[in-house]
């Protein structure tokens, strides 16, 4: 709070005081008010930013993302085998020019990554997948419960688990080595892992944690 302003009927004294050097605060010199001292929260100084040499815009990254994920990262029962258990949206963003082909995949790090879900072949310029849907000439893999489908989460009763859906980007090359030969999802996702030139992920909890 800035000092309170000298009272003009104490001249004699606001005088002593300035000049022992006592008062606080800066006097305008156009209308004779004190300035407030600078709040040092407000002044703080912003690091600088620097562009890596020889770089002009930064490169913008590939991203996952759903409008069906709620702030604190919960995957909402719909999803999962509590509810319709069907895939959610999702909004894939960036994906570099040259990928020939996507691969989607839904596991369970908490329980050794279980496969829930893995649909390949989902053509590069695809941006957002509906609920549920599935593109023209994609391919269901079956998943560690033996179907070729997306299963959602379905922890132990009383267990929280994190769940990851991840887009893999397939170059040209690599594309073609992810076929339907493939005998499950678990397999593809080998041979993703291997060969993908990029990925992204997000990561949800269900149920809630306590």
């Amino acid at each position: 709070m800035p000092p309170a302003r000298p009272s003009p009927r104490r001249p004699a004294l606001v005088a002593a005081l300035v000049a022992a050097g006592l008062v606080v605060g800066a006097c305008s010199s156009t209308d004779g008010r004190e300035l407030a001292e600078p709040d040092p929260e407000l002044t703080a100084t912003a690091p600088p930013t620097t562009a890596p040499a020889g770089s002009g815009t930064a490169a913008p990254f590939l991203a996952l993302s759903s409008p069906a994920f709620d702030v604190a990262g919960t995957l909402p029962e719909r999803f999962t085998c509590d509810g319709e258990d069907v895939s959610p949206p999702l909004t894939i963003t960036d994906v570099p020019a040259d990928a020939e082909s996507l691969v989607l995949s839904l596991t369970d790090p908490d329980a050794g990554d279980f496969v829930h879900w893995v649909m390949a072949a989902v053509p590069p310029d695809t941006t957002r997948l509906t609920t549920g849907e599935v593109p023209p000439g994609a391919v269901l893999y079956p998943n560690d419960f033996g179907a070729a489908t997306y299963d959602g989460p379905c922890p132990p009763e009383g267990e929280s688990h994190q769940y990851v859906f991840t887009v893999h980007v397939l170059s040209p090359s690599a594309a073609d080595l992810v076929g339907p030969d493939e005998t499950n999802g678990a397999a593809v996702l080998e041979t993703v892992a291997r060969l993908a030139a990029t990925s992204a992920a997000v990561t949800v909890t269900y149920p809630p944690s306590a």
